[in-house]
This record gives structure tokens, C-alpha cells and sequence, in this order.
């Protein structure tokens, strides 16, 4: 994950990025309905939904920095 002016982006290796929308402070949400919620400072993530990260209808190209 990480961040690009104020939007956020995910990939899971070997799969097209998509834009993950903030809902709570350490929790983001794709359209398609997955959720990552990182804990720990960070060092912990939970993946709900892992399978819509798969899922190319919400894909979008970026340059990563």
C-alpha cells in the first residue's frame, strides 16, 4: 500500500493496482469491496475480502515513486 498526493494505492504482486478509499484512520476499503486494516504500528495488516483485491474492475495505472 501506499499513498500518492491524497489517494491511496494497493497490489497484490503480479496483479493490477487499485485505489483504496479511507474509512477510518489505519482502515481502507477498495470499490470492490475488500478492506484492509493495519494494526501494531503498522507491522500487522488484515485483509478482509482478499479475493476482491483480485478483482480487475477497479483498476487504475499509476506510477509508483
Amino acid at each position: 500500500m501506499w499513498q500518492q498526493q491524497n489517494r491511496f494505492y494497493a497490489q497484490i504482486t503480479d496483479q493490477p493496482v487499485q485505489q483504496m478509499f479511507a474509512k477510518a484512520p489505519g482502515v481502507f476499503e477498495s470499490t470492490a469491496g475488500a478492506t484492509l486494516r493495519f494494526a501494531e504500528d503498522g507491522s500487522t495488516v488484515a485483509v478482509t475480502q482478499f479475493g476482491k483485491l483480485l478483482v480487475a474492475s477497479n483498476t487504475v495505472r499509476v506510477a509508483k515513486n
